[in-house]
């Protein structure tokens, strides 16, 4: 099942971005800045911070599909719409 929440910012954009000198543990784990972030809900002093979609942003410009952001508060309306396209699928 391919879905469609991915590190993209909240519009469905990527962003790739050196964070060497702000960030270099995470520079260095994932060699690209995180995709998004977002408060945390279990830490506020630590923000959630998701790697880049650069292999799910590919499949969705080849597919016609958008991406949207797993930093948004929310998932129940991408991941209903994930869902049914899967279901939808199977017949």
């Amino acid at each position: 099942m391919v879905t469609d929440e991915a590190g993209a910012e909240l519009d469905g954009t990527s962003t790739y971005a050196d964070v060497g000198a702000t960030d270099p543990a995470f520079q260095s784990t994932f060699g690209s800045g995180p995709g998004c972030r977002a408060a945390s809900p279990l830490e506020s002093n630590e923000p959630i911070q998701a790697v880049p979609p650069v292999r799910m942003r590919d499949v969705a410009d080849h597919s016609g599909r958008t991406l949207t952001s797993i930093c948004t508060s929310d998932l129940r309306d991408n991941l209903t719409a994930s869902v049914a396209t899967f279901i939808s699928g199977c017949g």
